[in-house]
Formats: structure tokens, sequence, C-alpha cells
């Protein structure tokens, strides 16, 4: 039985689907030849007017992330920011008696939250540096404390007027930085979590990045 349905001519069709089928541009929605227009590494594709406006736009925003900006201002947010991190680290093993590695990746986050409020949201290669060596330096501080709260734990269970000093000689710092390691196997994911750190204070830290093109 014939349909009652009109059957448009193969031509609009193939019209149709070609418009369908078409990119458009992730700005301003204007339909894309093939092989016309920027596409990005996230796979969004734009012409090329609005791709040079928005790596001109990028590109200043860029510029001025890396001016003006007041180092030590920035080295004295991400200090109190490590500080705080690595005091919380350690009052949580106080309070639990527990070590939570995971918790000293927040180092990373106030150290990175410090230098962006003293500097305004700024953002520099200068800048990355500070917050990748703050973060190291406050994690290490940070397992100091915590293993010292630990020894103090293990050795006032059989003594309880045992007491540790505060700080010491470099060899009694790195006694106490290493003394789980040889104890606990597991402590070696401390090294796991202080790559961790280091990483996250790179990458919140890192310059703002123009976004790559590819065909």
């Amino acid at each position: 039985m014939p349909s009652d349905q009109p059957v448009g001519p193969p031509d609009h069709d193939a019209k149709l689907e070609a418009e369908l089928a078409a990119e458009t541009c992730a700005e301003c929605g204007r339909v894309l030849a093939p092989q016309a227009g920027v596409r990005l590494g996230s796979g969004q594709r734009f012409c090329s007017t609005c791709y040079a406006d928005l790596r001109s736009h990028l590109e200043s925003i860029a510029d001025e992330e890396r001016q003006e900006i007041s180092y030590p201002g920035a080295l004295l947010g991400a200090i109190l920011g490590g500080a705080a991190g690595a005091v919380l680290w350690w009052q949580v093993t106080v309070l639990t008696h527990v070590s939570f590695g995971l918790i000293a990746v927040a180092i990373a986050y106030l150290v990175a939250w410090g230098i962006r409020f003293t500097t305004g949201g700024k953002r520099s290669p200068g800048l990355q540096a500070m917050a990748v060596a703050t973060s190291l330096v406050s994690f290490m501080a940070g397992l100091y404390l915590v293993n010292r709260s630990l020894i103090l734990g293990v050795m006032r269970s059989g003594d309880g007027g045992t007491r540790l000093p505060w700080m010491g000689s470099p060899s009694y710092v790195w006694q106490v930085l290493t003394a789980r390691m040889n104890a606990d196997p597991a402590a070696f994911l401390d090294l796991l979590f202080a790559a961790i750190t280091v990483y996250q204070a790179w990458a919140l830290t890192r310059p703002l990045r123009i976004p790559r093109q590819t065909r």
C-alpha cells in the first residue's frame, strides 16, 4: 500500500543530512566546512575569528597573571598555608593515634590558597616553584611532628615519664623522619603522599595554558 506521506527529493535529503552532520563553531554557532576552523585538544572546534579572539583573550589574562607579583607576600601566604596543613595532619594523628597520610595532601591546597590569597590570584612559574618547595618542606615538617607523636605514644605505653626533645641534631631529625619506615612497611606510602602533595602544589599554581590546537 503506497504511503500518503510526501517524500522529498534525493538532493534535498542529502543536503539536510549534510547540514545535520556539519560541525559548528563552539562560540558563534557558524557551520564550518570539513577542513575549516581550528579544533582544540579538548575536541571543541572554533571558526578562525572566534579562535583568534579566544587566544588573544587568554594571552592577555596569562600576561596579567605574571605581572606585579608580590613575592614576599606570596612566600608569607605559602608558609602560613603549609604550616596550617602540617599542623592539621599532626593534630588529626594526635587525636586518632593513626597517621592518615592522605590528609597531608591538604598541605598543597593550603599552600596554593595562601599564594593566591596574598597575590590576588596571580600565577607564574616562580610562584609554581615556590608552591612546590614550600609544600615539600611543610610535608617533611608534618611528617616529623606525626612520627614524633607516634614514637612518644609507643614509649609512654611502657614508661610514662619518657620525653623527646622537640628538635635535635640533624641525625636525630633524620631518625625521627625515617622511624616508621624501619618498623612499618606501609609507611613507605608516605613517599607516595609526598609525591601527590608536590604534584598538587605544581598543578594548583600552574600558569594559564593556551589551548593546544589540533587538526
